[in-house]
């Protein structure tokens, strides 16, 4: 357990120990790095860009969770797989992680033929501040960042996470979610994807993924696609909603020929579903003519309905698999988007 600091953290040298500390005791399995009171904000891990990673996972089960973690060189939380062998069992909870050099996240095995199984991040906030923008530009002379970034790793969750800021007005950033490289059978699930350059992202060119399913997101975008499928077949993609505050073509596409039996099913948008360079699938009951009007505030990403859209509400398809909403709320209806609750209930529920 982490307990506060006598004193704030005020040196390079203090950041240090403590990050040096915590990669230490995560190369050991079965174990935990965890504030003691359970409060993020209460252990904050402040690299202040002094070294490269801050935390990095190189064995099964270990969990990282309530803390703070800020101003890493490239990657404030690095699975990667230990000599000979895969890992497993990661828990990435309730985090907290403030202007990465690089990727925030990032999770990839340290040799061919490895890989990363069975992880969750859950009920993260992962943010890019515009001192960090310009930070990540000075480090790596490209928009080299994104929120989770993810290579051979295989039936991840990633739910229940709040991303943002990852965009740079010179280049393109990563995604806020984004897994290829060989991963597979992923669930994406209740994130909040807001002012990023790309929202989720399954595969990239050549380098894709299979399976999974991404659903119940609300992704809101600027320069980019919202949802892109690239050499991703299988996959299922329903019940979204993509807002897209930029001139790109469409909020959902699917592209290649790998890109074969996908399902995009239920989702609202507000530019086009397309497929692209010859994917193929199942795209049925969806709109995608939403307007800013429609939602609570499309300018910060709140895309709950701000009334009853006649076209969206009891408008969608039962799918099995999709059995509550955004907020974890059961699905009473046939609908895209069940419209913003008359009693608010706090995210923290499924985040206890």
């Amino acid at each position: 357990m982490l307990q506060p600091p006598a004193r704030p953290f005020s040196s390079p040298t203090a950041h240090t120990t403590w990050a040096e500390w915590a990669l230490s005791l995560a190369r050991h399995a079965e174990c935990d790095l965890r504030s003691a009171s359970g409060n993020r904000e209460a252990v904050i891990l402040d690299d202040n860009y002094s070294a490269s990673e801050t935390v990095t996972i190189a064995a099964s089960n270990v969990t990282i969770a309530d803390v703070t973690i800020k101003r890493a060189g490239t990657h404030p939380i690095h699975v990667v797989t230990p000599s000979g062998a895969n890992t497993s069992g990661t828990l990435i909870y309730n985090v907290r992680v403030i202007d990465p050099g690089q990727q925030a996240i990032k999770i990839n095995p340290s040799a061919t033929g490895y890989y990363l199984d069975n992880g969750t991040v859950a009920c993260a906030s992962i943010e890019l501040t515009d001192a960090g923008r310009q930070k990540v530009l000075d480090i790596n002379g490209s928009c080299y960042t994104g929120g989770v970034d993810a290579h051979q790793a295989r039936s991840w969750v990633i739910r229940d996470n709040l991303i943002q800021g990852f965009w740079c007005s010179s280049d393109l950033a990563e995604h806020g979610i984004h897994l290829w490289s060989d991963s597979a059978d992923t669930l994406v699930e209740r994130n909040k994807i807001v002012d990023c350059a790309r929202g989720i992202g399954f595969g990239l060119g050549s380098s894709g993924h299979s399976g999974g399913v991404i659903r119940n997101n609300m992704v809101r975008v600027n320069q980019d696609v919202g949802i892109g499928l690239e050499n991703s077949p299988n996959t299922h993609v329903y019940n979204n909603t993509v807002y897209n505050g930029n001139d790109y073509m469409a909020s959902i596409e699917y592209r290649f020929t790998a890109t074969s039996g996908v399902s995009i099913i239920n989702n609202l948008t507000n530019k086009a579903i397309l497929s692209r360079d010859g994917g193929s699938g199942t795209v049925q009951n969806n709109v995608t003519n939403a307007q800013a009007s429609w939602f609570a505030s499309a300018a910060t990403g709140d895309l709950h309905l701000a009334s009853s859209i006649s076209s969206v509400v009891d408008r969608g398809q039962t799918l099995a698999e999709v059995t509550d909403d955004y907020d974890g709320d059961a699905r009473l209806s046939l609908c895209l988007r069940c419209g913003r609750r008359r009693v608010p209930r706090s995210a923290s529920f499924r985040c206890d």
